[in-house]
């Protein structure tokens, strides 16, 4: 009778087992599918120092929106500007226009990519001038 539920035991634990394990929902998206939506400027903070001097800036307006669409284009709001453009991501770096030898693209590292949550950083240096950039967004709710 113990041999019996021994044996019963295990088959019910192996039972559990496997339907916990294949039943679980892969939760895990690929940085691109978590950058497609609108996100919403919630700070900048850009240090530019030229020919030695510094200048810090935080200046955004509330209104301000990245919006990263599946198809690879976007559109971003800025100021009173508008711009269309295409994005990628490519090894852990967000990718903003055009990459062909005709134009110029804008890298910025992705530092956080979360489901709410993106913060890109780009960091430029020249002789004379470096820009350091940091933008965090905010997923607008949909």
């Amino acid at each position: 009778m113990k041999k019996i539920f021994l044996n019963l035991m295990a088959i019910v634990v192996t039972i559990f087992a496997i339907a916990s394990t294949s039943c679980k929902k892969d939760n895990s998206k690929s940085a691109s599918a978590k950058i497609v939506g609108k996100w919403l400027v919630k700070s900048v903070i850009s240090h530019q120092t030229y020919q030695g001097v510094t200048r810090h800036d935080t200046t955004f307006n509330s209104y301000d929106s990245y919006q990263f669409n599946a198809n690879g284009t976007a559109l971003i709001k800025l100021s009173d500007t508008e711009e269309n453009t295409v994005w990628k991501v490519s090894n852990n770096k967000l990718v903003l226009g055009v990459t062909t030898a005709n134009g110029v693209a804008q890298i910025l590292d992705i530092n956080i990519l979360t489901d709410n949550t993106l913060e890109l950083h780009h960091l430029e240096t020249s002789p004379d001038l470096t820009v350091d950039l940091t933008i965090t967004l905010n997923k607008e709710d949909s």
